[in-house]
């Protein structure tokens, strides 16, 4: 899984990097929102942890934009980052996270659950390296592709 951390903040950013990194999430870190706009531009992620409040453009600001529709491009890029964002009520999700102080555990569960939640998945997969097995189906997985096992 990767994900894009937007974090200002060095000491709590450095914390949650190595709470994803450690559950084994691949994590590029932007330190303010136009590094971040950037880097939604050019690298496709599965997920972005968002402070709000941040320098050269706001979390608020960043989060309306990564919403605004745009003309589809014609690149997978465009395709799947739309794809992904869940509907419902972001104001109400946006105000859940940023009034608690979230344990690094917790943090990578709500991570986990929202993506295989934008997947249509609802069953946690088994990771082990580059092996990922989904118990609903019982087939392992490596680098993305299926395995066959005797």
């Amino acid at each position: 899984m990767r994900v894009l951390l937007v974090e200002d903040d060095r000491l709590i950013g450095s914390g949650v990097e190595d709470g994803l990194t450690e559950a084994g999430m691949t994590v590029d870190w932007a330190h303010d929102g136009r590094q971040a706009q950037l880097a939604l531009e050019t690298t496709l992620y599965d997920l972005v942890v968002l402070d709000l409040g941040l320098s050269r453009m706001s979390g608020t600001e960043l989060l309306d934009w990564i919403r605004k529709p745009r003309p589809y491009a014609g690149t997978r890029h465009d395709r799947t980052r739309h794809r992904r964002r869940p509907g419902g009520r972001p104001e109400r999700r946006r105000r859940g996270l940023s009034r608690q102080a979230v344990r690094p555990t917790e943090l990578v569960a709500r991570c986990r659950a929202l993506v295989r939640r934008a997947q249509g998945r609802s069953i946690d997969t088994i990771e082990y390296g580059d092996l990922l097995v989904d118990p609903e189906r019982l087939t392992p997985f490596r680098q993305g592709e299926s395995l066959r096992l005797p």
